[in-house]
């Protein structure tokens, strides 16, 4: 594969990961287990969480082999809409603590840019007038 791939154990190997190279690095490919084949090294809710909080965020996802997949990760970029479960994510992470300052300019040039809300019509299952 020629793609860089990273194998986190855990949730804290991950969050490891993306303290030393969240802004040395624009991506990754996260390998993880499939569920189908035990217990994951790390969930699909823990790796984004732990994403967020450094202002990257999830997006192709591939089959590696029969045990694991691979999802790709990178900083968020500026203009990247918010969707509803990501923003109420944040607000959590917020409350425990775990957000660090890349993760919370991310909010912040978000709420500043319009895509903070850019998809809060959609999230609330607004049908435009024609």
């Amino acid at each position: 594969m020629d793609q860089e791939t990273f194998c986190p154990k855990n949730r804290k190997d991950w969050r490891k990961w993306l303290e030393k190279n969240h802004q040395s690095r624009q991506s990754i490919w996260l390998v993880c287990r499939k569920v189908s084949f035990g217990t994951p090294n790390i969930t699909w809710d823990e790796a984004v969480d732990e994403a967020l909080c450094f202002g990257w965020i999830d997006s192709t996802k591939k089959s590696l082999d029969e045990v694991y997949f691979i999802q790709y990760y990178s900083r968020r970029k500026p203009k990247s809409t918010w969707s509803r479960i990501n923003k109420e994510k944040v607000e959590r992470l917020i409350a425990e603590g775990l957000m660090t300052p890349q993760g919370l300019k991310c909010i912040e040039v978000a709420k500043e840019n319009g895509s903070w809300s850019m998809l809060d019509s959609v999230d609330d299952l607004i049908v435009p007038e024609d």
